[in-house]
């Protein structure tokens, strides 16, 4: 088949694309542009194939996922490369240089000698999701950020809530109550004030509709087994399903741990051994959700009123892992904290274990196809 395949790199931007094509028996790839439109450079990409097998790549990116449906619509085999997967030339660097034409005539290559490594194209139903409880995170990050303009103005002024928590009720009758001496502070608080209310309640919508949402058919089962575990309700689940994808492409638990970014990296050679923390090289919102789930295992391991309905109806062997996971998890949360570990470090541990266990949960299901 590679004899007769013809190649092509893509190195697609939102005004540009470059192409390298290497067809059946030519000795280097010819590079040149291509069209922008994805239904015309569809077209281009049938007519350069002329009949033939056609293998096409494209990084993935900010162009996301259009491309590469029309492709397969149209019956071309369409690959979508992790790039920071991508093989480096030897002193690339060094060179100082990088222009669309190198980028894509390094990708035809790779792609001929089959050295790119392929993510999961997800279905636009599954994106859709993803899509929704991103921007969910994205909101959440929101109402953070303008309470500590709220809470920074209100320090840098000398007003200082010493009664209880911050964002009671009570808090914040205090703050809209707060009589300004200069009315430009004022006017300042007024409008951080307006802003906080504004994204808790575009929060508040989006978590309603979330929860209403259907789930996609490929997501069903991983998000109703993953809500037995401690500190995963629903929502959490979606949101852990959406970022995964098929769970069951990762051969291990530490793949999968790998892909989470919550292993620790190592620079070791010879006799010198280098461990630090976490890599952070993963998918940083599936982090931040098992990170989140990990603090409830700071307690000890209970089936309460949340959990006994999320187990209803639930396999036994999904419970009989999700109470593992408690005793395992509470235990290591314990084993940490009294030898006098930092309570994020700890719960880091905890979280990367417990993506473990989201691996299982995951091997629960039927084999994939194929």
């Amino acid at each position: 088949m590679g004899e007769s395949t013809t190649f092509i790199g893509l190195d697609v931007h939102q005004a540009s694309v470059m192409a390298a094509v290497w067809a059946p028996g030519a000795s280097a790839p010819v590079v040149g542009p291509a069209p922008v439109e994805v239904p015309k450079l569809v077209r281009w990409v049938v007519r350069t194939a002329a009949g033939r097998p056609v293998h096409v790549a494209y990084e993935a990116g900010p162009c996301g996922y259009p491309l590469v449906r029309a492709l397969q619509a149209a019956g071309v085999r369409c690959t979508v490369v992790a790039p920071s997967l991508i093989p480096q030339v030897a002193g690339g660097r060094r060179q100082r240089i990088k222009t669309d034409r190198r980028d894509a005539a390094q990708l035809v290559r790779y792609l001929r000698d089959g050295a790119l490594t392929a993510v999961t194209v997800p279905t636009e139903a599954d994106e859709a999701v993803r899509e929704l409880t991103r921007a969910r995170q994205q909101l959440q990050r929101d109402v953070v950020r303008t309470r500590h303009r709220v809470s920074k103005l209100l320090l840098r002024h000398g007003q200082r809530w010493t009664q209880s928590k911050p964002w009671t009720r009570a808090y914040r009758t205090w703050v809209r109550a707060l009589a300004w001496p200069e009315p430009g502070v004022a006017v300042v608080c007024r409008t951080y004030l307006a802003a906080l209310e504004s994204a808790e309640a575009r929060l508040a919508d989006l978590d309603a509709q979330l929860l209403a949402w259907p789930v996609p058919a490929t997501m069903a089962a991983p998000v109703q087994t993953l809500t037995c575990f401690r500190g995963i309700d629903r929502l959490s689940a979606l949101m852990i399903a959406a970022e995964i994808g098929d769970g069951r492409r990762f051969p291990t638990a530490r793949a999968f741990m790998h892909y989470t970014g919550l292993t620790c990296w190592e620079w070791s050679s010879g006799a010198r051994r280098r461990q630090g923390g976490i890599s952070k090289m993963g998918n940083t919102h599936l982090r931040r959700v098992l990170s989140e789930a990990a603090w409830h295992y700071r307690f000890k391991p209970l089936v309460g009123a949340r959990l006994r309905r999320s187990h209803a109806g639930q396999a036994p062997e999904a419970c009989a892992l999700a109470w593992r996971a408690q005793e395992r998890l509470h235990h290591k949360m314990q084993t940490l904290t009294r030898r006098g570990k930092r309570a994020t470090v700890a719960t880091t541990a905890v979280a990367r274990e417990l993506a473990g266990f989201v691996w299982a949960a995951y091997r629960l299901e039927a084999p994939a196809a194929g």
